[in-house]
């Protein structure tokens, strides 16, 4: 498992998930390593603070509230939890950290809509 390319937008209702790259602007966008690169998504998930709306891994889709991704992300900004990755041209060291730009996410109403969406690197 590399990890996973993860971008943020606003939702609206209706709006057709499957198309966000050609009708939203991205709100953040960052890499995240190894398996453990949705945990604080999933967190929420689980604290049902967010929505897990399925997907497949080419890309998974989630909902929450940006007041919520705002906290998750400060609290636990994703790493790569595991072991030194080595790919063709690129090593990604087992404490390696992404970094997050929220600045677009805090200019948002805290109780605006988001979709995160996580496509595996693999």
């Amino acid at each position: 498992m590399l990890g996973f390319d993860i971008e943020i937008y606003k939702f609206t209702d209706g709006m057709d998930i499957t198309s966000l790259k050609i009708d939203k602007p991205i709100l953040a966008r960052w890499s995240s390593g190894g398996f453990r690169g949705l945990d604080w998504i999933e967190n929420l998930v689980s604290e049902a603070k967010a929505e897990d709306l399925g997907g497949n891994g080419y890309p998974l889709y989630y909902k929450a509230k940006a007041q919520f991704i705002l906290e998750a992300l400060a609290l636990d900004a994703p790493t790569n939890k595991g072991q030194t990755i080595i790919g063709d041209d690129y090593v990604m060291p087992s404490d390696w950290r992404s970094e997050i730009d929220t600045s677009k996410i805090a200019k948002c109403d805290p109780d605006q809509q988001l979709i995160v969406e996580a496509w595996d690197l693999s």
